[in-house]
Order: C-alpha cells, then sequence, then structure tokens
C-alpha cells in the first residue's frame, strides 16, 4: 500500500517495505499540474522496483528511488514517455 504526504511544495510518494535503493532525478513537463502529478504518480509506482517518488510541483523535478534488480533509469524514462509524458 502507497502512502502519500503532500506538502507546500513536495508531494511525496512511499511504497511499505524499504530495501537499498537507487536514486535518479528526472524533470517532466506535466508534473506542475495536479492531475497530471497523480497519473505520473501512479504511472510509476505501478513499476516493479519502485520504492519511492518524490515530485517538486514548482519545477516538474521528480526523483525516484528504485531497485535496479527490477527497473533502471532508461526504463523509467521510457514508461513516462510511452504514457504522453514530455521530459526536460
Amino acid at each position: 500500500m502507497a502512502h502519500c504526504i503532500l506538502t507546500r511544495k513536495m508531494t511525496l510518494f512511499i511504497k511499505q517495505g524499504g530495501k537499498k535503493m537507487k536514486e535518479t532525478t528526472i524533470f517532466v513537463k506535466e508534473a506542475v499540474e495536479e492531475l497530471s502529478i497523480q497519473k505520473i504518480e501512479k504511472t510509476l509506482m505501478d513499476q516493479d522496483g519502485i520504492e519511492r517518488v518524490l515530485i517538486d510541483t514548482d519545477d516538474g523535478e521528480i526523483k525516484i528511488h528504485y531497485n535496479e534488480k527490477h527497473i533502471n533509469h532508461e526504463q523509467l524514462i521510457v514508461v513516462l514517455e510511452e504514457r504522453g509524458f514530455h521530459l526536460n
């Protein structure tokens, strides 16, 4: 089950059961709009190996913590682009 924590500037989504994770940062043009943020969060959290998604709603920065045994940076980009998101 995922938890959502909202603050003034950041939206944080966390899955339970943390393990040693790799972190990457991706900038997505649409990550400043509420509905797009929800779609991005669902898209990423539905992927196997994603542990945490942190979205900066001011500039579209997305920090992703993931298990590289299940997914890598390039696959994250492909997933987002296939869903119609535009990377900066």
